[in-house]
Formats: C-alpha cells, sequence, structure tokens
C-alpha cells in the first residue's frame, strides 16, 4: 500500500474547508483543474483541443467523480507543453528540464502507478530527438526531482521505512494479475476503450445507425486531418518561402506525434508487466486529445468549427440523459451518497435527544461513507453517535478516526461515552448469506422496533438495547 503525498492533501484542504468537509467540494476542486488544463491547451495549443477537453465525455466524467482531485492529466498537459518548448530548442534548456523532473517527480503525490513512467517517458524523448544532456544538466534533472520527494524522504527515515518496503515486497512477491494473454488484452482493451471515449462517443441512447453515421463522420474529420497536414507539408517543400509557417506546423503535429507515440507505449508495455486499474490510463487522455486537437486544427476552419460543434451536441445530449434518466438514480441508488445523507438525516431525527449508536454492514467493503459522514457532521458541531462502527468494539480501520474524533473534542469539548437508549443498524443487502448472518450474530441488542426500507437494497433497523445495559 502506498500513501499519496502531501501536495494530494494540500489540494483537498481549501475545498474540504470551503464546503465545511463535505466531499462534494472535491468536484469542484476537479472542475477547477479542468479548466485550467482547458486555458493551458488553449494558450499553449489550439482552440480545438480546449474544447475537446471541454465537451468530451471522458472530461465530463472525471469533473464530476467524487474521488476527486484527480491532477495527473494536468500534469500529462504540463510535460506535454515543456518537451514541445525543449525541441525547439538546439540544446538542453536547464530551465525546462528543471521544469520537466519537477512535474514528474509531483506525480508521485498524486499517482505513483503512472508516475513511474514520467522519467523513463522525458529520457527517451529526449534522447531519439538526440539531445546530449551534459554533467549540469543531470544535476539540474536529479536535483529538481529530489525537492518533491523531500517530504517522503522524511516520513520514511521517522518511520522505519514503510513505504520502501512495501515497494520491495510488491516487486519481490509479484502480483495475482502477472504476465500473460490474458493481462495484455486486459490492458490493451481498458486502455484503448478509453481512447474511443475522446476519439468517438455519439449521444446516449442512439439508434445504431446514427451511431455508424457519427462514426463515419469522426473518421472523416480525422482522414481529411491527415490529408491537410500532408497537404502542408508538400506545399512547403516545394515553396518554402511563401510557406514557412505551413512546414513548421507539420513539423510540430510531426513532434507531437513522436511523443505521443512515446508517452503511449511506454505506460501500455509497463503495465502489460505490473498492476494495472482503468485509473492508470488517464494521464494517457491528454496526449489522445492533444493529437487529436492537432489534427482537427489542421482543417478548413468550416470543419474545424463542425467538429466542434459535433462535440457540443454530445455534451447537450449527455446533459440531457443526465437530466432525464441518471439524476434519479444518483439521487436513489444505494452505491451513491444522497442516500446515505437521507439515512443519516433519518436517524439523527428518529434518535432526537437519546444517546444512540450505528453499526454498519456493507458486504462489498467496510463502511466507509458512513464513517466520514459522521465524522463530517462531528467537526461542524453536530453531536455524534456513541459509537459507529462496522460492529461493536470493532478496531477502528479508518486511520484518521482517533485523531479527528480529538479534533473534534478539543474543539467542541467532550464527547458523552455512556450507554445508548437505541442502536440503529444499516444493512446495505437484502440476501441472507452466511457472512450477513454471522455479521448480525455478532451484535447485541434486545429486540427491533422498526425496519425503514432506503430503495431496494439497505434496510434501517432500530432496537432496543439489551435491559441489562440500559440499567446501568
Amino acid at each position: 500500500c502506498l500513501f499519496f503525498g502531501p501536495s494530494w492533501y494540500y489540494l483537498l484542504a481549501p475545498f474540504a474547508l470551503l464546503g465545511q468537509f463535505n466531499p462534494l467540494y472535491s468536484v469542484i476542486s476537479m472542475v477547477i483543474l479542468v479548466l485550467l488544463q482547458m486555458y493551458l491547451v488553449y494558450r499553449y495549443f489550439n482552440l480545438e483541443s480546449a474544447a475537446i477537453i471541454g465537451f468530451s465525455g471522458f472530461w465530463i466524467m472525471i469533473s464530476r467523480s467524487a474521488w476527486n482531485p484527480y491532477p495527473m492529466t494536468l500534469l500529462s498537459i504540463i510535460i506535454l507543453i515543456l518537451l514541445l518548448k525543449q525541441l525547439k530548442l538546439k540544446k538542453i534548456d536547464n530551465k525546462l528540464l528543471a521544469g520537466l523532473a519537477l512535474t514528474a517527480s509531483f506525480g508521485f503525490h498524486f499517482s505513483s502507478a503512472f508516475a513511474i513512467f514520467y522519467p523513463i517517458i522525458i529520457a527517451l524523448v529526449l534522447l531519439i530527438f538526440k539531445f546530449k544532456p551534459n554533467f549540469k544538466n543531470i544535476l539540474v534533472a536529479v536535483g529538481s526531482f529530489t525537492i518533491p520527494f523531500i517530504p517522503q524522504i522524511i516520513f520514511e527515515l521517522r518511520n522505519n521505512f514503510p513505504q520502501t518496503k512495501a515497494i520491495s515486497q510488491y516487486f519481490s512477491s509479484g502480483e495475482s494479475d502477472a504476465f500473460g494473454l490474458e493481462k495484455i488484452k486486459n490492458v490493451l482493451n481498458v486502455t484503448f476503450g478509453e481512447f474511443k471515449i475522446i476519439l468517438f462517443e455519439s449521444p446516449v441512447e442512439s439508434p445504431k445507425v446514427l451511431s455508424q453515421i457519427i462514426l463515419y463522420l469522426v473518421l472523416f474529420f480525422i482522414l481529411s486531418s491527415i490529408y491537410f497536414v500532408f497537404k502542408d507539408k508538400n506545399a512547403g517543400s516545394v515553396t518554402a518561402a511563401n510557406n514557412k509557417q505551413a512546414k513548421t506546423d507539420y513539423l510540430q503535429i510531426k513532434n507531437i506525434f513522436i511523443i505521443s507515440l512515446i508517452f503511449i507505449f511506454v505506460p501500455v508495455f509497463g503495465f502489460i508487466f505490473l498492476h494495472f486499474n482503468v485509473w492508470d490510463v488517464y494521464p494517457l487522455i491528454p496526449v489522445v486529445t492533444r493529437l487529436l486537437g492537432s489534427l482537427v486544427h489542421k482543417l478548413p476552419k468550416l470543419l474545424s468549427v463542425a467538429f466542434i460543434l459535433l462535440y457540443i451536441v454530445f455534451s447537450l445530449s449527455r446533459l440531457n440523459y443526465y437530466l432525464t434518466a441518471e439524476k434519479s438514480v444518483f439521487l436513489n441508488d444505494t452505491v451513491h451518497y444522497p442516500v446515505k445523507e437521507k439515512i443519516v438525516d433519518y436517524i439523527r431525527e428518529d434518535a432526537g435527544n437519546r444517546d444512540f449508536s450505528v453499526y454498519t454492514y456493507m458486504p462489498d467493503i467496510y463502511d466507509f461513507p458512513y464513517q466520514y459522514l459522521f465524522l463530517t457532521q462531528g467537526l461542524k458541531g453536530q453531536d455524534l453517535p456513541l459509537e459507529f462502527a462496522y460492529e461493536p468494539g470493532v478496531p477502528t480501520y479508518v486511520r484518521e478516526k482517533k485523531d479527528i474524533l480529538n479534533v473534534i473534542d478539543s474543539k467542541y469539548g467532550e464527547r458523552w461515552r455512556g450507554t445508548p437508549k437505541v442502536i440503529y443498524y444499516i444493512v446495505t443487502d437484502k440476501s441472507d448469506s452466511e457472512l450477513l448472518n454471522n455479521w448480525w450474530g455478532r451484535q447485541s441488542y434486545e429486540e427491533i422496533t422498526v425496519e425503514k426500507e432506503f430503495g431496494e437494497r439497505i434496510v434501517v433497523y432500530t432496537a432496543t438495547p439489551k435491559k441489562e445495559i440500559l440499567g446501568k
């Protein structure tokens, strides 16, 4: 298990404070990051790439995910910008090299699984384009790369190298989805499946015929772009004096294409041998976005505008589908946040002034959502349950829980730690299973008095404590 670096928490902190610890405010942080990426791509590249970021399904998806912020896509864009600036020079620029090393190093604060490829990608690009670093360049790169690692180095020294041991154990013991044909197929399918969302995504629930028409339209735009790219190349070679800009544009697209191949090939090849999840692909998306935007930018203005309008239509279609179909699912599905918030509100209202405890059964994972919901409310000054856990007396599995409770106590005074007058059991599973039966067997109550259903899967049971406990 590798920890996030401190930069990730510094990025989270302002939005946690702004939203009074409401986890939904982390989504706002990602929206701001996407807007920043749109600005950078527009400023250093073109409008078409910025439009893709603003309206494609992938960028909308990561803007609304509650595990945000996820700044790896921003880091990839910065690395692309710095690499292309470097390629315009005849020798390595130490300022650009320092920026590349710093950006690559900060990647380890947000996603070590992908960040390990950043230094390899940068080194390969410089090597392929025949940049020869001298001793001073190497010192600048190593020094800049080390600076963001200082907090992790201090942490390792103070805590007997837990992260170093975790990395060593991972590479020595291997992993469950090791190298093989199935692993190769999985990596390629997932990777290019995510790329497809950028290159082509028809409106939600569109007829098959419409999807095929849109696919052909997108292919037409891409093939037309390639045609105009090579047309500019030939024009530039014949009348270079009059078409200098066309030739420059062709060389830039050629460089972008080469960098994109390196940027994509290195991680995809690496993930065939290493642990892999779908979010490990996300830092590659800006590369595909930039490549597609560069091609479309070479189209005649009318076709370029038509392409952008097509993306806007997709986006509006997706918004319409959300408002008419998905919104009710998000509000009522037991997987999502709103239902959990309703349950906690119901428990508080039902408990009134009575001291209460809450125990939560979730078959797939411990009750982290409810734990953090109660802790968030406690930080706002609301009374907390006497105990809120997976089951009575269970060792805490939220590492920060004790520290957060101490903060709450110091801010609002010591919490009452007596005996509950009422107990609530939140059960996210109605099926009869050995796991659930064993969980019930570890609970302690007199009788169930109320059963309240939330959706199709969650039941909240209200119980009275055992009489001997009440009598204490």
